[in-house]
């Protein structure tokens, strides 16, 4: 079967469009968030391994239970973003909610939140990264040098649906921030969606008072740009330049079409290999121009060609109006399966409704000692390398 899975066709790689060198005038967040250190203990129980990653909204720690030994990564957000207390419920209430959707094999599982010092955390599993030092969407597309290959693209699609579906049910309105970094994929190539309802904090904090002047942009041009909060004649707007469905930019609010459109962006860029998504322009030095060009690209509805099979299924993702698009994952999902069957045979007929969940989970039994072996090497080549 992996072989199956494996390289079935190869296509041209989409031309990125050339990007310039940062410019000095563009003003990104770079203040340092971090609170703790390697060897801290959080809570007087949590031990601090060292950081996973930062950015202008946050920091993640690596940490174990210094009791049980379970391992956890801890995100919390920057004390600012959480300064008023409408944000701080907004993040006990989308943290929560996430703790809520379980131990779904297509999501990053939560496990509960945390208050200490006035110090808000959410602690979800640990993904330790590959050989080849990914561990999401977006590392994998960096190492592509191409289309991802049919196979897999199609298998993480119909995952990422079914993903979707789960939290949709669960209480999750909409995810809000869907992108390729916020996309992992495990050692065995399995895709968990993560962040959910992070977007949403942030526009609380927004709403409440932070970045009432200028915006935060977080990121670097020349790699990309993170969640970020901007206002622009009086309407806040939360959300990551380049991945803003057309109503998100205008204000207009999200729903799960938005999220669709989201998808829809990622899907494109796993066909056509590109690192960037297909309607973002050249960065100019000015984000509000960046974003105002994207924006009047999306809304010719004119995309670059990507993968014959999946072109028409990503075009109907991205089109303007939210009321053209999909009107569910699942809909997505069953416009997927019969490429997905194409490629990936009997496989489909266990990743089908509830049915995934539990043969994943008769899996994930099966190969929880090796599970469990695999995280705690990781832990320690984490720990020795940052010594």
């Amino acid at each position: 079967m992996k072989s199956f899975l494996g390289r079935l066709f190869g296509k041209k790689p989409y031309s990125e469009p050339e990007q310039p060198p940062p410019s000095p005038r563009a003003v990104l967040e770079t203040k340092r968030v971090e609170a703790f250190k390697k060897g801290d203990l959080i809570g007087g129980e949590y031990l601090v391994h060292g950081i996973l990653g930062k950015g202008g909204l946050g920091v993640v720690y690596l940490t174990t239970n210094k009791n049980t030994q379970g391992v956890y990564a801890f995100k919390t957000f920057r004390d600012e973003l959480l300064a008023s207390a409408e944000a701080r419920a907004a993040f006990k209430r989308e943290a929560l909610l996430w703790v809520n959707l379980g131990n779904h094999p297509n999501i990053l599982a939560a496990s509960f939140v945390l208050e200490i010092s006035n110090r808000l955390f959410v602690a979800t599993d640990f993904v330790p990264r590959d050989a080849q030092r990914r561990v999401n969407l977006a590392d994998h597309l960096a190492l592509a040098n191409g289309p991802l290959d049919m196979a897999s693209t199609l298998k993480w699609a119909v995952q990422f649906c079914l993903g979707m579906e789960h939290a949709l049910s669960r209480g999750i309105g909409c995810h809000r921030d869907i992108k390729p970094a916020n996309i992992l994929i495990t050692d065995d190539e399995t895709l968990k969606i993560c962040d959910f309802g992070l977007a949403t904090v942030a526009e609380a904090a927004m709403q409440s008072g932070f970045a009432s002047g200028a915006p935060l942009i977080i990121g670097d041009p020349a790699v990309g740009f993170g969640l970020s909060m901007m206002q622009t004649k009086g309407k806040g707007r939360c959300g990551t330049p380049g991945y803003m469905a057309p109503e998100v930019y205008r204000g207009d609010g999200a729903d799960v079409r938005s999220d669709i459109y989201g998808f829809g962006l990622v899907l494109w860029q796993m066909a056509s290999g590109s690192r960037i998504p297909p309607f973002a322009t050249r960065f100019r030095g000015d984000l509000e121009t960046l974003m105002r060009e994207t924006y009047e690209a999306q809304m010719t509805g004119h995309l670059p060609r990507a993968d014959d099979l999946l072109d028409p299924i990503i075009e109907k993702c991205l089109r303007p109006a939210p009321a053209e698009r999909w009107g569910s994952f699942r809909e997505l999902r069953e416009a997927l399966g019969p490429l997905f069957l194409r490629f990936a045979g009997q496989v489909h007929r266990l990743l089908r409704d509830s049915g995934t969940v539990l043969v994943t989970r008769i899996a994930g039994l099966l190969l929880s000692a090796i599970a469990v072996q695999m995280v705690a090497d990781s832990v320690r080549a984490f720990v020795t390398t940052d010594s």
